[in-house]
């Protein structure tokens, strides 16, 4: 699998120069492409995002009127943001390796949008926020659970090259293989790989009974070409998985952790909370996901 279109998601509260910078990092990295599009979503989901507001209190015409000015913004930053990187707004003599960014919005129910553009991009971009109700939670889900692609959270502050140093973590489960195949591409790129080895505990995210030794996995990844060596982490009393994995990830000082998203099922992940979850919303790194 190679990484050509990558589709960046903004949002009206994303930081957008620092996502796109971290978006075209990656594009440079792959000789891939930006798809941008601008996602707010339709009155009703812009209403439910306004806390405390009745329904009804807002006219929709005063509701569009502000995405419109909205969305005139974002589009002026990020034209400017293109302008100052020399990118071309287009595929340029019709070369596939052009790195260029292409802008585009939806208006409509922002998970249709989302769904539309991101099936059939290699790599959906998002930023990396706390998931809350409304339309990010609503976003979120859509982009890990409906559109069968890897999802790529970036912080809105870089920290350190996400593609220097990767870790993976390995827990058996069938979200775990399907997050190795989806990371090779960046796996690749990397300049060394940490297997993170998942030991079971009470809020474990589970494997199947066609178990994979960790060690099997660093000797695929050896025949990949790829550097990988085995860390295997284990929850001190009363540390959730998710905690550890994030405190062995600083420890290791890595760029970029890639993980399978939510093996439990996603109402006892809403009722639990869970690995997944305690990630999205305390990681200060990139998060490669997919479920």
């Amino acid at each position: 699998m190679s990484i050509r279109t990558i589709l960046v998601v903004l949002e009206v509260e994303s930081a957008v120069e620092q996502l796109l910078d971290g978006a075209l990092e990656i594009a440079r990295a792959m000789e891939g492409h930006l798809e941008i599009l601008l996602l707010q979503g339709d009155p009703e989901q812009l209403l439910a995002d306004c806390a405390f507001t009745p329904l009804g209190s807002i006219p929709i015409q005063a509701l569009n009127e502000g995405r419109d000015a909205a969305e005139t913004e974002i589009k002026r930053r990020f034209t400017a943001w293109r302008d100052a990187r020399d990118l071309p707004g287009d595929i340029v003599d019709h070369r596939l390796r052009t790195t260029y960014a292409r802008w585009s919005s939806w208006q409509g129910r922002a998970e249709i949008g989302l769904l539309r553009r991101g099936r059939l991009a290699d790599v959906i971009v998002m930023a990396l926020q706390p998931r809350r109700l409304g339309l990010r939670s609503a976003l979120v889900d859509a982009a890990l659970f409906d559109s069968g692609r890897p999802v790529l959270f970036l912080p809105g502050v870089p920290v350190v090259p996400p593609l220097g140093r990767v870790a993976l973590a390995w827990n058996d489960s069938l979200q775990a293989v399907r997050c190795l195949a989806c990371s090779l591409p960046f796996l690749h790129e990397a300049e060394r790989v940490f297997v993170l080895s998942i030991s079971s505990g009470p809020d474990d995210i589970g494997g199947d009974s066609a178990s994979i030794p960790a060690e099997d996995v660093v000797e695929a990844m050896t025949w990949q070409g790829i550097n990988a060596s085995l860390v295997r982490v284990a929850p001190k009393s009363g540390e959730t998985i998710g905690a550890r994995m994030l405190r062995e990830a600083a420890d290791l000082d890595v760029g970029l952790l890639a993980l399978g998203a939510f093996t439990h099922s996603r109402v006892r992940e809403a009722l639990l909370g869970g690995v997944t979850r305690h990630v999205l919303d305390h990681a200060t790194i990139p998060l490669l996901m997919i479920h």
